[in-house]
């Protein structure tokens, strides 16, 4: 039965959503429609309680439910509803009906990688792959698995796998609405794209229909452009290989040549199998519904590539309807010094994925692999990314102007991500040497760290990197750690071997010519990291675009450059620097922020300020609360301040007293201790709601502008907590 409020006669009861477990309710908004078209807000909480006055019943009012951006509206006879309730309590809403108004967002991760045949198996591959090797692929799937053993069709020879890091992924949605499908028409277009000889095709037997009798003839046989190549010889794999090989050359019409190996084991085992077989083959994998069914595909998000290979994408899931189907396909592109290319694209084939699948793209094998960025620009060196974030995003107002100097510096100079940043903790610094420097002689390098001014000018003698550092080099199936340094050559101490892609090494990702720890570094101060060239005898190399080399020098042909911001996504622009140093500039920052609580205050039957102990408040329902606190970094790198309060255990949602990004015009820095502030102020009755009395906590977190390049320094955040109880009177 619903309440009954006996002062105004207002009813109160609550929609339940059918089926809906343990999962959140939908954000709905519910709003009063008069018979004038006025709209007016109707009090609803988010677990589904809801009241209705009844001074409004006879008014041909009507009650309205969309979600909370106004769309799929749900209309109610106004009295008709406040009768249900008063004599019910509830009202279900079916799952059909609520399932339209969340806002449908979901997320998607996985990670690109390049996979290779470790060739030294070559021997090891079994004759009736042999054609698919002649191909060029190397040791690749076992066929004759896909045929005798389809649960072990994913099965293949050992494969040395990289990830990619350097790019961006973007997020398509297939929606594909097929009432039912046709294992035949599936046949004959995966044929059609990866050029397999076509099959005879059996009339096919499309199991139970999903809704009734499907009306009309079925369709009969369709005889194939050729012979039945079903069979234990495989004859039709070889008309495969000229797909494989054009693939692996780059042909952007075909599919990737993991893909192709793929589509080609899935139709070797439909052609095997009974036409009912073929029904359950492809609904046990729903990634061949597209062929033959009518599809559309919209684009979702664009997201950069981790440092590790993975990605993350959360978007809003476009609209389906009944009997239809959505997975997910990702497109991949990386940079160059041209512009962006793909180096994968699942809309060709296409190549989908579950919507809760995480997904595994294997990227063309010309990919460059993470680490692999010796081909970039012109002969010469530039500061590729610190941690994950690219040099570009440096911000530079002032050009170098000697080896160790900036112009007169601008006060956002050294940070990052047009300022919003400042750097701190341990910076992992990645730069780009290109290959044909070794043919210059060019060994070793060294990182130097360098205290310049407002002014641009270096402060004292720079500071020499002097910690050990070692590559992870993959030889075969093993990976090996190998020590780059520091070395002493020609009496010139820190220097490192310059780790080269060449005769055919691999190194492992995530590897970084230097690590450089600020926690040492004058705080708020600006640095120099700077870079130099030495050959095998501990000569230094200079540019011949920097002048005349000095003692204990030699000029050779190849550029310092510098990575700027390009107004076209995915293209690398680099900027030449004549100097005998490479020089990049960051300001650094290692200061904590402070954060506490210092008392309550209440305001309106009486005022009263307390600062420390066991607190109980007692007052009125419009008596308002405030917390006192502290929230402040000294050197101005504040980023955002929040408190929340939880009534009690497992209560209602937590209350938000205060959310506030920091900006040089906000209030949210405090100020330095022993400055306090006041929250917004909360009546105790807002706060309590029906209850007479409870206990609350405050916690608060405060967070900063530091970061590594990799994420945020949490360990310079501060946060605080605290606790205190309530009690209204009437």
């Amino acid at each position: 039965m619903a309440t009954k409020d006996n002062s105004t006669g207002n009813v109160r009861g609550n929609f339940v959503f059918e089926g809906i477990g343990d999962e959140q309710p939908p954000e709905l908004k519910v709003e009063r429609v008069d018979a004038a078209g006025e709209r007016h807000p109707v009090e609803y909480d988010p677990k589904g309680g809801i009241v209705l006055e009844q001074a409004h019943v006879g008014q041909r009012n009507v009650l309205e439910l969309t979600n909370s951006e106004g769309i799929d509206v749900r209309r109610y006879h106004y009295d008709d509803l406040i009768a249900h309730l008063r004599e019910s309590g509830t009202y279900v809403l079916p799952k059909d009906v609520w399932g339209r108004w969340p806002l449908r967002f979901r997320c998607v991760s996985g990670t690109v990688e390049v996979c290779r045949p470790i060739f030294w198996l070559d021997d090891l591959v079994r004759a009736d792959a042999s054609i698919l090797q002649a191909a060029g692929l190397g040791a690749t799937a076992d066929v004759h698995l896909a045929v005798t053993r389809p649960d072990l069709a994913a099965i293949r020879w050992p494969r040395r796998c990289q990830p990619v890091c350097d790019g961006t992924v973007s997020v398509y949605v297939q929606t594909c609405c097929c009432p039912w499908f046709d294992p035949g028409d599936i046949l004959i277009d995966i044929c059609k794209l990866i050029d397999c000889e076509f099959p005879v095709i059996w009339p096919p037997d499309l199991g139970d229909p999903p809704f009734g009798h499907i009306p009309g003839p079925i369709p009969g046989p369709r005889p194939g452009p050729g012979p039945d190549p079903i069979g234990p010889n495989l004859a039709h794999s070889a008309l495969v290989t000229n797909s494989l090989k054009r693939s692996i050359a780059g042909d952007t019409t075909l599919p990737g040549p993991d893909q192709i190996i793929d589509l080609y084991r899935h139709h070797t085992v439909l052609s095997s199998l009974a036409p009912r077989e073929r029904v359950a083959y492809i609904r046990a994998y729903p990634e061949l519904r597209c062929f033959g069914c009518r599809c559309r595909m919209v684009k979702v998000a664009t997201v950069a590539i981790q440092e590790d290979g993975a990605f993350d994408a959360c978007f809003r899931l476009p609209w389906a309807g009944p009997n239809c189907t959505q997975r997910v396909v990702y497109v991949v592109e990386q940079p160059g010094a041209g512009g962006s290319r793909i180096i994968y694209d699942g809309r060709i084939g296409p190549r989908t994925f579950g919507l809760d699948e995480e997904a595994d793209l294997l990227a063309s094998w010309s990919a460059r692999t993470c680490g692999r960025d010796d081909d970039i620009g012109n002969v010469g060196v530039f500061l590729n990314r610190i941690g994950t974030t690219t040099a570009a995003n440096l911000v530079r107002s002032s050009h170098q102007d000697g080896e160790l100097s900036f112009s007169p510096l601008a006060a956002s100079d050294g940070l990052v991500n047009l300022g919003a940043n400042v750097w701190g903790g341990t910076l992992a610094l990645r730069y780009s040497f290109h290959k044909d420097l070794r043919a210059l002689g060019a060994m070793y390098y060294r990182v130097r760290t360098q205290l310049v001014n407002d002014n641009g000018d270096a402060v004292g003698a720079p500071a020499g990197y002097v910690d050990a550092n070692s590559w992870n080099l993959i030889q075969g199936s093993q990976i090996v750690g190998t020590s780059i340094g520091p070395t002493t050559v020609g009496g010139v101490p820190h220097l490192y071997t310059i780790p080269y892609y060449v005769d055919g090494w691999d190194f492992d990702a995530n590897s970084y010519h230097a690590y450089i720890d600020t926690t040492g570094f004058v705080n708020n101060g600006r640095y120099l990291f700077v870079l130099d060239v030495f050959n095998s005898s501990g000569v230094r190399l200079v540019p011949s675009s920097s002048g005349p080399h000095g003692p204990g020098e030699i000029n050779s042909a190849f550029a310092y450059q510098r990575m700027i911001p390009s107004a076209v996504p995915n293209v690398v622009n680099l900027a030449p620097v004549p100097h005998k140093a490479l020089a990049n500039l960051f300001r650094v920052d290692n200061t904590n922020a402070v954060s506490a609580f210092k008392g309550l205050r209440q305001t309106g039957s009486i005022v009263k300020d307390v600062f420390a102990g066991c607190q109980f408040l007692v007052g009125p329902p419009s008596d308002q609360i405030q917390l006192r606190y502290q929230a402040h970094q000294d050197t101005g790198w504040l980023a955002s301040v929040s408190i929340n309060l939880t009534e009690g255990i497992d209560g209602p949602p937590p209350v938000a007293l205060l959310s506030a990004i920091s900006t040089p015009s906000s209030t949210t820095d405090t100020g330095a201790p022993p400055a306090t502030a006041l929250t917004p102020a909360r009546t105790i009755g807002s706060l309590l709601g029906a209850d007479p009395k409870c206990s609350f906590a405050a916690t608060m977190l405060v967070t900063t502008k530091h970061t590594n390049g990799s994420g945020a320094l949490t360990n310079l955040w501060a946060s605080a907590t605290a606790a205190f109880a309530l009690e209204q009177t009437p």
